[in-house]
């Protein structure tokens, strides 16, 4: 996907869904305008980061600095922030999430760790357990092994998954 001049629109709506964010599944949305605007993204995480105001925001700011770092090439850098959300997830005395754990794979494939990132992204398809996330688990692993039918499962998975930009991202067309 091409990034065009930033919008100033997208870059607020970010913000209100950032604010407004109280729930794990309101992550899918939020992670979904960070593919339009993967800066405006980094300065959200970063405003959250310095000066968290719970846990899950915290891991939320996490999800969206890697998201963006990701969508920016920057693969070791997000491996590098997923470890934090990882041990921010540990720390809550959570499981690591399916999302989590897929965004991981797709960074480590990104930074060429393509054994590691099926791996991960084999641990991230077992614990999936919603469209969004099993298409991100998906998708990683046609990165991580370079199969296109990997990637034809994570476009359907991603159709159901209500995100129009990570459909629009996977090379699907909406009608």
């Amino acid at each position: 996907m091409a990034l065009g001049p930033p919008n100033p629109l997208i870059a607020r709506d970010l913000e209100a869904a950032f604010a407004a964010l109280d729930s794990p599944e309101q992550l899918p949305p939020l992670l979904d305008l960070v593919l339009a605007e993967p800066e405006a993204g980094e300065r959200v995480a970063q405003s959250e980061l310095a000066n968290p105001t719970t846990k899950p925001r915290a891991l939320a700011a996490l999800l969206v600095q890697a998201e963006a770092m990701i969508r920016r090439g920057q693969g070791k850098a997000a491996v590098l922030v997923l470890g934090k959300a990882l041990g921010l997830q540990e720390w809550m005395g959570q499981e690591f999430s399916g999302l989590t754990l897929a965004m991981l794979a797709e960074a480590q494939a990104l930074w060429g760790n393509l054994g590691k990132a099926q791996q991960t992204a084999e641990k991230a398809l077992e614990r999936s357990q919603d469209p969004y996330s099993q298409s991100r688990a998906l998708w990683a692993m046609s990165k991580a092994t370079g199969e296109a039918s990997w990637a034809g499962k994570a476009r359907d998975a991603a159709a159901e998954s209500g995100c129009a930009r990570w459909v629009e991202y996977l090379g699907i067309r909406v009608p």
